[in-house]
């Protein structure tokens, strides 16, 4: 019965992974029909109350979908998803859809004819929505139907094995009495010999009493971590690299979380003893990270954060190096080596920024023995307390600090203070002439990743600089607008990663207007703006192509972005009720000369293309001259009519009777 109970929950678990997994899809694919119905609304219509309609309903989209993001996250971590409030959840989100879409409907249907267009686009969201909407209630009935399904299987398959474990029970309650008769006469023979055992455990009891009382690990054990070099052996770490990037929650390190004492009897490998078998005898203890190397970042979200270890209250780093940034995001202690290390950090090398509340160094946040040790490292401006080019403090008066050089970064060896016996600051020359200063640290490196794939990886000399023009162009991610997150690349003394951050687009954006009068279309960063000017033109009749009369207008605009204008070549719309149908949109050579831009009509807006110089652009109304055939035309017929009126009033002169 239990094997068969086992079977039955893998094949549950099999099959509800699957149905989880058709579901997002199907979901995903209920979304991408709504921004595809949404995208393909004409951007002229995007404006005033049918605009706040669509960032409505497309933040609507944006929140399920981090919904779903998340949940396939938590999957690929294994954690289990509670279905039916996740889909809840959506529905929640969906609703509110729904109501942004009855307030462009509503609109759009009150609106002129000029919204026809918005009229069945906004159906078509109605309907695309409804059977979201009931794709959503379907697979909620349905989860709800095969859980309750599931359940009653489980609990009949339980409640077999509960029979099955009564009979057993009867049957050993019958044996049990047995062996009772047995154990009475072998406690009898024992209770003669408990007597004279008594007396040796008051000297255990009273050597339990000072071990469970004492704070202090090393009045137990001896830390002897530093004695034996790099040498494999047990108890050791030994010439391990990592290269990847580490997160946690709590004691992250490139090489080890965290390094302790385990009191677990079962787990006695890394303890020696010598002497006499009493409890006199020594003890050791030995925990050795050496000769190994980290190239990852380590972000940890609370205390504890080191290039090598996160923490180390026993043991000793040796020999190592950490050439990857160390970050504490809401906690305390991060070491370019150790978050903290309650023994010994020797001979290791950090090269790394460092950042986290207080307890923050450049070798270690927190430290006991902190000898020989180089550090270019760079702490974090937002560091409270507590922080140091070395160590960010010391443990006691007993801790041994000395032998450390560090470049010096105008922040102190140790707790903001440099004493000539614990640490030396150097410029940087001379740091890098040092015996032991690795390659690496002769030059800094700027690699600019996007989503953890490096693009581009720059070097550059200690204080030297990285202009935009030298930034790799990011690749498309089609309705994401990718930019390079802003950083300081002005004066690099340190290794730098840049990281692309992906947004989502908009393809209009419009002047202030209640109805706009200037719309550019293109892909923007969501907060996107534009301004422009209009001017009358005092341009010469000369100066205007043939068939027209005169620049009407100059207008000039610019699009303002944080982050930078994707396209340089735009689509813009002008209100023309001013304008003429022959009318036309120019842009003014370097001569003075005029070059005619291709000039359509959509409803009441001139539509043409131009160019934009860092989001700045400018274009010229041309009045078009009037049509010469048609004055012809018009002055022939006009000539027309007064020789008919001429020769109908000589007629009626020769008809008059003659006096």
């Amino acid at each position: 019965h239990a094997d068969e109970l086992k079977d039955s929950i893998y094949g549950y678990r099999d099959y509800y992974r699957m149905k989880d997994d058709d579901m997002e899809g199907k979901m995903r694919n209920h979304t991408s029909a709504i921004r595809e119905t949404i995208d393909n609304i004409d951007p002229g219509l995007k404006t005033g109350e049918v605009n706040k309609a669509l960032k409505g309903i497309e933040n609507d989209l944006d929140r399920i979908e981090a919904l779903m993001g998340s949940a396939e996250k938590a999957a690929a971590r294994g954690v289990d998803i509670d279905m039916t409030n996740y889909i809840g959840s959506v529905r929640g989100i969906e609703k509110s859809m729904n109501g942004e879409i009855n307030t462009l409907l509503t609109f759009a249907q009150k609106a002129g004819k000029e919204y026809n267009s918005l009229r069945g686009s906004a159906s078509e969201l109605r309907g695309r929505n409804n059977d979201f909407d009931d794709f959503l209630r379907d697979a909620y009935d349905s989860y709800k139907s095969d859980l309750r399904g599931t359940d009653d299987d489980l609990t009949n398959r339980i409640d077999g094995i509960a029979e099955g474990m009564d009979a057993l029970s009867d049957s050993l309650k019958s044996a049990d009495s047995v062996i009772r008769d047995k154990l009475d006469s072998i406690t009898l023979s024992i209770s003669d010999l408990s007597s004279s055992i008594n007396s040796g455990f008051d000297e255990a009891r009273n050597e339990i009493d000072r071990i469970r009382n004492n704070k202090d690990l090393n009045d137990i054990y001896d830390d002897v971590s530093d004695e034996g070099g790099i040498a494999p052996a047990r108890g050791k770490i030994v010439k391990c690299t990592n290269d990847g990037d580490i997160i946690g929650d709590i004691n992250g390190g490139g090489i080890a979380g965290m390094v302790d004492t385990d009191f677990d009897p079962r787990s006695d490998r890394e303890r020696e003893t010598s002497g006499n078998v009493s409890f006199k005898h020594k003890k050791t203890k030995t925990a050795v990270i050496a000769g190994c190397r980290n190239n990852g970042a380590v972000t940890v979200k609370n205390n504890g954060a080191g290039g090598i270890a996160g923490s180390m209250d026993i043991g000793a780093v040796e020999s190592s190096f950490n050439f990857g940034p160390v970050t504490s995001v809401e906690g305390d202690y991060a070491g370019g080596i150790a978050g903290n290390s309650g023994y010994m950090i020797r001979d290791s090398f950090s090269m790394a920024a460092v950042s986290g509340n207080k307890y923050v160094g450049g070798i270690v946040g927190c430290g006991k023995n902190v000898i020989d040790n180089r550090a270019l490292s760079t702490i974090s401006p937002g560091v409270k307390e507590k922080y140091g080019a070395i160590a960010g403090d010391v443990e006691d008066e007993e801790s041994t600090v000395s032998g450390n050089i560090f470049v010096d970064q105008a922040v102190g060896a140790v707790n903001g203070l440099t004493f000539e016996n614990e640490a030396r600051a150097v410029a940087y020359d001379e740091f890098t002439a040092l015996p032991g200063v690795p390659k690496e640290a002769h030059s800094m490196k700027v690699s600019f990743l996007s989503e953890g794939e490096v693009l581009k990886t720059i070097e550059v000399p200690y204080g030297g600089s990285v202009s935009e023009e030298d930034f790799p162009v990011l690749p498309d991610k089609g309705n994401k607008f990718g930019v390079w997150e802003r950083t300081d690349l002005s004066d690099i003394r340190q290794n730098t990663a840049v990281n692309a951050e992906y947004i989502s687009f908009v393809t209009t954006v419009a002047s202030g207007e209640p109805f706009p009068v200037m719309l550019v279309s293109g892909r923007f960063h969501m907060d996107t703006f534009i301004s422009y000017e209009k001017r009358d033109t005092g341009d010469d009749v000369n100066t205007v192509p043939g068939g027209y009369e005169r620049a009407e207008a100059e207008y000039s605009f610019e699009i303002h972005s944080e982050y930078g204008i994707k396209d340089s070549e735009v689509s813009v719309r002008l209100l023309s009720d001013d304008y003429d149908e022959k009318d036309s949109a120019a842009v003014k050579n370097a001569d003075g000369s005029f070059n005619i831009l291709e000039t359509a009509r959509d409803g009441r807006y001139m539509v043409f293309r131009c160019n934009t110089d860092n989001g700045r652009g400018e274009f010229y109304i041309l009045k078009a001259s009037p049509d010469k055939k048609i004055w012809i035309i018009t002055g022939a017929v006009l000539l027309f009519i007064i020789l008919l009126i001429i020769i109908r009033a000589v007629k009626k002169d020769n008809k008059k009777p003659v006096s």
